[in-house]
């Protein structure tokens, strides 16, 4: 069944160039489908973390005992994965009933859907069917003009700010920052996870008098493995590391723990399903780390931000003799930040075009060897693995990077055998 919900949606597959945003024509979509989300409805955007924060508010909130609707983008092995009931994927035959629905909709409003809208709505209905206590939605592109933005969010997130998708969003960080804080609401709270805003951020927030909380400023992250939150009404001390590793991941479950104290009080999880929450959040390929020799890293970066924090990952993981990287990343991306922002943790990269990519392992390595790095091609992802693991050593480590597709291929290889 998830293969022909992949086949159905093929239909609906555009490139880049294709996509025009807006929400005039998805208003009239909704309005066809009569369609409303149950309250309370938080919405997270920014440019890297929104999928940890969802999966943090949504594993607390099922720990606590409500019934969570979580969307989240792109998957990884079955579309499935994007939408979830208390942490449990929903059931394939439901899915293409709600993109059914969706589609026929669209066709009567006579609007054309992308992939992403056609999906966001189809989750946002399946959700309502559910009667969901609360719903979580991931922000696909920017946000002012975003699919998930038709919904008034109770409570909106902003993990951070970095350069991305700038064919959409603009080239600055404060071009981008305006774009995704039009998923703020007038008197309603947004929370901002994101150290060093930029300025336009806090400028166009005010100006939309929306009721927003930073982080370092009214609630923050304190300490290692075990950590501290001081957040706007509670405090807690010694909270355990969430599965999600990395320091990052300490500021994106405080950036979820102040959305959760931005709901009304009976949506309050209380500490033990926050305690739960952090030990059980699971999400494949955000600084995953397999067990066995040599130490596999999975990580879907695909931006200079995401290698950063990668890149301190890394570090904090202590020495290893050896490190390389499988690499594979799209045409359109920052090659160079990304790969200049890891260098001095990699010391061989092993380029690969994975299934679906746009660019050949030979443009990339070209790419990657400009840099100064040490890179070889490989035809296939079994042979950049073999590669790396006969270059690292049981003893070294192997990176799995530079794109959801490149992490979604490597977990394949290894399923297969």
């Amino acid at each position: 069944m998830s293969e022909k919900i992949e086949q159905w949606l093929a239909q609906y597959a555009r490139p880049p160039s294709e996509i025009n945003l807006g929400l005039a024509h998805l208003q009239q979509v909704r309005q066809q489908m009569q369609l409303t989300l149950p309250q309370p409805l938080i919405t997270v955007g920014g440019t890297n973390g929104k999928g940890s924060v969802c999966h943090l508010l949504a594993a607390i909130l099922t720990a606590a005992g409500f019934r969570v609707g979580c969307y989240s983008s792109p998957h990884i092995f079955h579309f499935s994965e994007r939408i979830k009931i208390c942490d449990i994927e929903a059931d394939n035959d439901l899915i293409l009933q709600a993109l059914i629905t969706t589609s026929t909709a669209a066709q009567v409003a006579n609007a054309e859907l992308t992939y992403f809208e056609l999906t966001t709505l189809a989750a946002a209905h399946l959700f309502a069917a559910a009667a969901c206590d609360i719903v979580i939605l991931e922000v696909g592109l920017g946000g002012r003009l975003d699919a998930v933005n038709l919904f008034d969010a109770d409570v909106a997130v902003i993990t951070n700010i970095g350069i991305d998708h700038i064919e959409f969003l603009g080239d600055t960080r404060d071009k981008i920052a305006i774009e995704k804080a039009g998923i703020g609401r007038a008197d309603k709270p947004l929370v901002v996870g994101d150290p060093a805003p930029p300025p336009a951020l806090m400028t166009t927030l005010a100006e939309k008098k929306v009721n927003a909380y930073y982080i370092g400023q009214d609630f923050s992250a304190e300490g290692g493995r075990f950590w501290n939150y001081n957040g706007r009404q509670h405090r807690f001390a010694n909270l355990p590391q969430s599965a999600l590793t990395g320091a990052h991941q300490r500021e994106n479950a405080a950036t979820a723990l102040c959305a959760l104290e931005c709901l009304a009080p009976e949506y309050w999880p209380g500490s033990g399903a926050i305690r739960r929450g952090l030990h059980t959040v699971a999400l494949p390929g955000r600084a995953q780390i397999l067990p066995g020799q040599p130490v596999t890293v999975l990580d879907v970066a695909h931006n200079t931000a995401a290698a950063i924090a990668l890149e301190q990952q890394l570090f904090d993981m202590g020495y290893f003799p050896r490190t390389t990287a499988v690499f594979g990343m799209l045409a359109r991306k920052d090659i160079d930040g990304f790969v200049g922002a890891l260098n001095r943790r990699i010391d061989h990269w092993h380029v690969v075009q994975p299934t679906d990519g746009d660019l050949s392992a030979a443009a990339l390595a070209e790419r990657v060897r400009s840099t100064g790095a040490a890179v070889t091609a490989h035809d296939t992802i079994a042979a950049a693995v073999r590669a790396a693991h006969a270059d690292s050593g049981d003893n070294g480590r192997i990176v799995i990077t530079g794109s959801f597709l490149t992490v979604s291929d490597f977990l394949l290889y290894k399923q297969n055998g």
